[in-house]
């Protein structure tokens, strides 16, 4: 009963405030209908099969070598060369991923990153930044930022949850169409720059001016007299946070009576969530499995479950295969209850060494001072469409962080917890599966 009290209480505060910020009387009811707030997508939670995700073996090689760029003319002649030192990282990582509910579930998408330091930190919306190590001047050349509408937050400790937008119209054939909701969230996502369309809110020219004492536009603009009839009013906050390649936060940003702001250090959440940050990262890699989890954001082809979000949700040298469609054998993603597999990373990824410096020279010195930590992580849904017309959220993710013990061998770093030594790996039923086979010496 006190939780309803205290949820009536915030609405009716932000009712209140609305109120005072339109030039209105207080009156709830009134106010709400003059609004006519776009309600939030209604997702149902569902059951979950909650997977668990472990590191069982990770086999580290380098090597140097010396690598040479042919320039060519337009006429098919050679120009010039160049030769650059260069490393080669040869690696194969195995994470045994488990179903230990007790429905059939299907595994989506499964990723690993291994570097220096792995830190998780609490934010607004969660996400996950890869990091090589670059250093510029400009903490924004090698930040990350992530965008999304949060259901609410306490901007300057007051409860805010409803959002107004002026009405996003374009032409056709010289007539005006308007953008419904919430297809007209789109335009939250962007912004111009010299012609051209960037993600988020900031421009370059927004980055560069960018400093300590935060001097972006960071006053909130009045709301027009004619809001209800210009605009549209929905329920959710557009946020933006900026960190730098440390996962450090920047600047965070909040649509408010049609503008972003600067509300760093202004606004919380009640529910924090994780920001991960590989720092000095070695490497990384991004299997997908098969269809992401169900995100409808149009009223006349199903349910909405979702609205917009933007930013670049982890950046780096990451690679993505679409395993279901791999040769003869594509990859069955569905787990049955209780089931576990090895999945199988391997790959080598070539690095130019320009200067000692030069990334991944951090990740490579702490993979050869037993240094490596490593980040896996695993997703999976029980259904992932509407049931009678009612879409049940079924999705989890399971992620483990783990500071790997490395024997040093004459082929590079190796760290096992699954071998015997008359043992092997060997493929299994696809090229991202493999088993344990016994060793069939020569």
């Amino acid at each position: 009963m006190a939780g309803e009290n205290m949820k009536k209480s915030k609405t009716l505060g932000l009712v209140a405030v609305l109120a005072l910020s339109i030039g209105l009387a207080y009156a709830a009811p009134m106010i709400i209908a003059q609004m006519n707030i776009q309600l939030l997508p209604n997702v149902l939670e569902g059951p979950k099969a909650e997977f668990t995700v472990d590191v069982v073996y990770a086999d580290f090689n380098t090597v140097d070598y010396q690598r040479t760029d042919e320039f060519y003319n337009q006429d098919g002649s050679l120009n010039h060369a160049e030769t650059y030192p260069a490393t080669n990282v040869t690696y194969n990582v195995v994470l045994r991923v488990t179903n230990p509910s007790d429905q059939p579930a299907t595994l989506y998408e499964v990723t690993f990153a291994a570097g220096q330091d792995i830190s998780v930190k609490d934010s607004i919306l969660g996400g996950t930044i890869y990091d090589f190590g670059f250093t510029p001047e400009n903490p924004f050349v090698a930040g990350r930022h992530f965008g999304g509408i949060v259901d609410g937050v306490y901007l300057d400790g007051k409860w805010v949850n409803v959002t107004w937008i002026p009405e996003v119209q374009y032409e056709d054939n010289g007539t005006m169409v308007t953008v419904q909701y919430p297809l007209n969230l789109f335009s939250l996502t962007q912004s111009s720059w010299q012609g051209g369309i960037i993600s988020g809110p900031l421009s370059p020219e927004n980055i560069a001016a960018f400093s300590v004492n935060h001097n972006l536009n960071g006053t909130i603009p009045d709301l027009p007299a004619n809001a209800s009839e210009t605009g549209v009013w929905f329920e959710g906050i557009p946020i933006t946070e900026y960190y730098d390649q440390y996962g450090n936060p920047l600047v965070t940003e909040m649509y408010i009576n049609g503008a972003w702001v600067d509300v760093t250090g202004r606004v919380t959440v009640d529910n924090a969530q994780p920001m991960t940050t590989v720092s000095n990262m070695l490497v990384n890699e991004v299997f997908t499995f098969g269809a992401q989890p169900y995100a409808n954001m149009n009223s006349t082809v199903g349910p909405v479950t979702a609205l917009p979000t933007w930013g670049n949700w982890g950046t780096g040298r990451t690679f993505f295969w679409f395993p279901w469609d791999y040769g003869s054998q594509p990859f069955n993603s569905t787990f049955a209850p209780h089931e576990s597999r090895l999945i199988a990373f391997n790959h080598t990824q070539p690095f130019i060494m320009m200067t000692e410096d030069s990334p991944p020279s951090n990740g490579i010195a702490a993979l050869k001072s037993a240094n490596l930590q490593l980040y896996a992580s695993a997703s999976n849904y029980i259904t992932n469409w509407p049931v009678n017309g009612t879409y049940y959220n079924t999705v989890s993710t399971t992620t483990q962080i783990t500071m790997l013990q490395f024997e040093q061998t004459p082929n590079g770093y190796v760290f096992n917890a699954i071998l015997d030594d008359n043992q092997v790996f060997q493929r299994g039923n696809s090229n991202y599966e493999v088993i344990v086979a016994p060793r069939i010496e020569p």
